[in-house]
């Protein structure tokens, strides 16, 4: 990622232009941080725009650059004036944005629940499991095709537990499950 010469607080209508010419239009109160997400949200490949994913995924290795198009302090305006960059650029053929319109994305960030909001939810989730620690797909047999893409997504990642010391209770278990086995890398039987 790379942006032009933009202070660190800077609002306006801002092009994220990728190695092969596709570009991407945006608007922010805050450019720097918002190209930023951009880049956050395609390497960790869950970005709102596949169209612009896809492209990412084909230029992975070049040089992807944000700049500003044009600086504003009125917040007010600020939607207009990537409206007027979008009736420019929507439908070109290497323009990667989706939406023909410039609108707001939804989403609660400084929106408070009520009290009674708070409590509803509250009540709903109060004794249920979170969504990772749920084993709904646990002892469903992958496909080899899924097994190969876990395994692609892995590779080179180090292990989460790398330098978790293990409990004693942990490594007795492990020696019990180990023992009458022939070693890998020895050909001995472990003990």
């Amino acid at each position: 990622m790379f942006l032009n010469k933009t202070p660190i607080k800077t609002a306006g209508v801002y092009k994220i232009t990728s190695p092969d010419g596709h570009y991407y239009i945006g608007s922010s109160n805050n450019v720097y941080r918002r190209v930023g997400d951009h880049f956050r949200m395609l390497l960790k490949n869950n970005h709102d725009n596949v169209y612009m994913e896809r492209v990412y995924k084909d230029c992975f290795n070049g040089r992807w650059i944000g700049e500003l198009l044009e600086q504003t302090d009125d917040m007010n305006n600020l939607l207009v004036i990537e409206q007027k960059y979008l009736n420019e650029h929507f439908g070109k053929p290497m323009c990667m944005n989706l939406n023909p319109l410039a609108v707001k994305p939804p989403g609660f960030k400084n929106q408070k629940h009520s009290a009674e909001t708070c409590a509803k939810i509250s009540a709903e989730l109060t004794g249920r499991k979170a969504f990772w620690v749920s084993n709904r797909l646990k002892g469903i047999p992958k496909s080899l095709e899924q097994r190969t893409k876990i395994s692609n997504t892995l590779k080179g990642k180090p292990s989460p537990k790398k330098g978790v010391p293990l409990s004693l209770e942990q490594r007795a278990k492990i020696s019990a499950t180990l023992k009458g086995r022939p070693s890998p890398k020895k050909g001995k039987v472990y003990k």
